[in-house]
Formats: structure tokens, C-alpha cells, sequence
């Protein structure tokens, strides 16, 4: 007795891990069952059974089946990778149906273990009330631009045929507009025109919606009649990609992606904003049909994921376009730019010569002047501000007095004044020294005896930043 309590006991600890394993296919499925409701017969009623493989491996569809005819089942990806969607879509026989119609959907897989999903729907398929066409269906329509449809709904109930009529029409969607007609009112038979019309501010993408046909049945239960609505807004102004991935950005570097928006007719972007101050744009102010725009993202070290969206508003619609961004940022520490150096003249400009170089000048020397001392010159404001620019002349270079007499003769050489004129200057100022005078000939000295002196321009002083 006791070996078989253990062996039951054995097998119930094997079937654990079958039954866990069996789990994994359900759990990836937003919803398991859907009710469809009151239908109309002829109605075009449709839905997806969307899922999302959370899993390493690649989930693969072997085949789908319905218990009733009633219900045709589809899908249009069978492979499905990491992270990707899938859908399991269902579709009612509304004209060759009709009442209660419960229909069990199941999905098998395959990969990466085999497992079996059942789907349910329920409906209940009216035959006093139907609908031509089926659907309302827009079609392709230009982002901005309305749109009109028309379908019928009849009734063809025995006993309210006289008083039946439709009272409202609803839809969850604020950008419809209904306007309807009574054309018909017979023995056993009532018929309305109903004209639906999408509005301008429709938003981009596809249209799958229902409207729901209001009546005065009395019975509560059918005075509601959705009716299935689809088509696709093109807008007029397109962005690829969408989203925009930029994937991993190591700390402190930048990564470029190019975008593209993309219309019918030519349009200008008139603003740009951006959720997240990493990322920036490249925006042209021209008017054309296609606008090339190098987006840029810049990892600042945190780490973690990004995401964000770019929004672009155009000249030619009112509706901002938006575009979804997403990267992973590499933490790590970001070096600070480095400091710009002066840098010195190219070699095909004339540079300050080195004081080991440079002849030295005649010293003119009388009983009134001494030769000048190699004291501190007094610092400006300017030259305290930049203590790494010193203004004085090379220690090894005789000092020039300024009051000193000369009486330059011709035999004044341009070497003896390249000695008084040239002070190691900032690198702002070798661009105009760069360029040599054109006459080499000094200007004769004045009355008074002194020396001509150049002037050097000073780097602003702290206030003007």
C-alpha cells in the first residue's frame, strides 16, 4: 500500500514541471476571450487575440483551429522573436450564422516547447436587424482631409415594425460625425441611410473601431448594434524611422542617426522639441518636400536606458509630428574637454624669434639716462587676468628706455628695431603680427628725441566676458 502512495506521490511531482511548462504560452497573451456582443447580421465583426513573446527563445505558431464554422481563425506571422507581437485574428459568418454563436480557438506551438492556448469568443447574431455593407470602410485618406461614408441598417421585425427607429449613434472616438435618414417604413421592414463622416483632426494609422447603432427595441439587450469601422490615414507628413533607436552610446561619445520627414508637397519646419536635453537636431529652415535631419545623442556618463520623443511641427498641418526615441547609456566617468593651448605660427609666417637668437641691440647710453634695471613692470588689470600671457619683454633682451635720446642714422638696421619690438605676445595677437610691414624703413624721429614705440593691443579686461 505504501509503494503505491509513493509512486502517486512520484508522479505528481513529475507532472509539476509539465504543467508549469504549459503555462508559458498563456502567459504571453493580453486576453484570453472576447465578447463580441449583439451583431448585426451581414456585419463584418472581426478581432485580434494580441500576444508578446517575453521569452529568449523564438515562439513559433504550428496551427490554428476553431470548433465552430462559424468563426475563421488566422494569423499573419508565424515566427515570432524576443520582445516581438504576434496576433491570433478571428472573423463571424454574420450571413450564414445567426443566434448565440460560441466558438473555442485553439493555437498550438511548436518552439520552443509545445503548448496549446484555447481562445474563446461569444456573440449572439441578430436576424430582424442588418446592416449593407458590412463595414464602414474609409479606405486610404490623406492626414487633415474629412471623409464620408455610407452604409444602411434595416429592420425587419414582425411586431415593432411600426414604432422601431434609431435614436442615437455613439463611438469611443470623438472624431466621427453621423447624420442619418429614414428612407423606408413598410410592412415587417424599416430602413435608414446613415452617412458617417471622418473629421480633420483623425489621427495617423489605422482605423479599427465600432459604432454602436442606438434603437428604441424594448427589449434592453437589442438596442445596441455596433457596426465595425476601418481604414488608413496617411499622414501628410511622414518620419522615418519611427522608432528611432540608437542603441548603446559609451560614456562621454556621441551617436549620429539621420531622419527623415518626408510629404506630398513642399513644407517648412517651424519648431523642434525634444523631451530629453541629450539628444539635439540639425534643423533646415528651407521649404522642401523632404527634409534630412542628422539627430545627435550624447552619453553623459549616468548610465541606464533613454527614452524620449522628438516632436517636429511643419508648415503644412497643424498636428504635431512626433517621433519616439530610445538608447542605452554606457555609465562611466566623462573627461572634461581639454584646454585650448596658444599654439604657435606656422613656419611659413615670421614668428618671435627665441632671445638666445635674437642680435642685441646697440646701447646708446649718455651721462643723463642708465642703462634700464630688470625690475617688476606694474601689471594692468587686463595683465592680471591673464597672468599666463606676461606683456614684458625676454629677461636676456636689453630693456628699452623709453625716454632714452637716439638719433637714428642710416645705419639704423631693421635687426636694432626688431630688438625693441618684439615681446612674447599671446597666440590672439600672432595673427597680426603674422604679416610684416611693408616698408622697412623706419620713420625719422621727432623734436623730441624719442624712439618710436608699437603698440600692443592688450586682451580685454574681465568685464567684457
Amino acid at each position: 500500500m505504501r509503494t503505491k502512495t509513493y509512486l502517486a506521490a512520484l508522479l505528481i511531482v513529475m507532472a509539476l514541471p509539465v504543467l508549469a511548462l504549459a503555462d508559458w504560452a498563456s502567459d504571453m497573451f493580453k486576453d484570453t476571450s472576447h465578447n463580441f456582443g449583439m451583431v448585426a447580421r451581414g456585419a463584418d465583426t472581426r478581432f485580434s487575440f494580441v500576444f508578446t513573446n517575453k521569452y529568449q527563445e523564438d515562439v513559433v505558431i504550428e496551427s490554428v483551429q476553431s470548433t465552430c464554422r462559424c468563426t475563421q481563425p488566422s494569423f499573419q506571422k508565424r515566427v515570432i522573436k524576443t520582445w516581438e507581437t504576434g496576433q491570433i485574428d478571428i472573423q463571424l459568418d454574420t450571413r450564414n450564422f445567426y443566434g448565440r454563436k460560441d466558438a473555442t480557438v485553439t493555437v498550438r506551438f511548436s518552439k520552443p516547447y509545445y503548448a496549446e492556448v484555447q481562445l474563446h469568443s461569444f456573440c449572439f447574431i441578430r436576424t430582424d436587424v442588418y446592416v449593407e455593407p458590412g463595414i464602414v470602410a474609409f479606405g486610404t485618406v490623406q492626414q487633415g482631409q474629412p471623409r464620408t461614408a455610407r452604409f444602411r441598417v434595416n429592420y425587419a421585425g414582425r411586431t415593432y415594425w411600426q414604432s422601431w427607429a434609431i435614436r442615437d449613434i455613439q463611438s469611443e472616438s470623438a472624431f466621427y460625425k453621423a447624420t442619418l435618414k429614414e428612407v423606408q417604413r413598410d410592412y415587417n421592414y424599416v430602413s435608414y441611410d446613415i452617412t458617417l463622416t471622418l473629421k480633420e483632426n483623425a489621427p495617423e494609422g489605422y482605423l479599427n473601431d465600432f459604432i454602436d447603432i442606438i434603437s428604441n427595441d424594448p427589449n434592453p439587450t437589442n438596442q445596441h448594434c455596433p457596426v465595425p469601422v476601418s481604414g488608413y490615414i496617411i499622414p501628410s507628413v511622414a518620419v522615418k524611422p519611427s522608432p528611432l533607436a540608437f542603441g548603446t552610446v559609451k560614456a562621454g561619445e556621441s551617436m549620429t542617426k539621420t531622419v527623415v520627414l518626408s510629404g506630398q508637397s513642399q513644407f517648412k519646419i517651424t519648431e523642434f522639441g525634444t523631451s530629453n536635453d541629450a539628444v539635439s537636431a540639425k534643423i533646415s529652415e528651407a521649404q522642401k518636400s523632404v527634409h534630412v535631419i542628422p539627430v545627435t545623442i550624447t552619453n553623459n556618463g549616468k548610465g541606464g536606458k533613454i527614452n524620449g520623443t522628438l516632436a517636429f511641427r511643419v508648415s503644412s498641418q497643424s498636428n504635431v509630428v512626433n517621433l519616439p526615441f530610445s538608447a542605452e547609456f554606457e555609465q562611466g566617468t566623462v573627461e572634461p574637454p581639454p584646454q585650448e593651448t596658444p599654439q604657435e605660427t606656422p613656419e611659413e609666417t615670421p614668428e618671435v624669434q627665441k632671445s638666445d637668437d635674437v642680435p642685441a641691440a646697440p646701447t646708446q647710453t649718455t651721462p643723463e639716462t642708465k642703462p634700464a634695471e630688470s625690475q617688476p613692470k606694474e601689471l594692468t588689470p587686463a595683465e592680471e587676468y591673464f597672468p599666463a600671457n606676461p606683456v614684458t619683454e625676454p629677461e636676456d633682451v636689453p630693456a628699452v628706455s623709453e625716454k632714452e635720446p637716439a638719433a637714428p642714422t642710416e645705419e639704423t638696421t631693421p635687426a636694432a628695431t626688431e630688438t625693441k619690438t618684439q615681446p612674447k605676445a599671446p597666440a590672439a595677437q600672432d595673427a597680426k603680427e603674422a604679416t610684416p610691414p611693408e616698408k622697412k624703413d623706419e620713420p625719422a624721429a621727432d623734436d623730441s628725441g624719442d624712439l618710436p614705440v608699437e603698440e600692443i593691443d592688450l586682451p580685454p579686461a574681465p568685464g567684457d566676458y
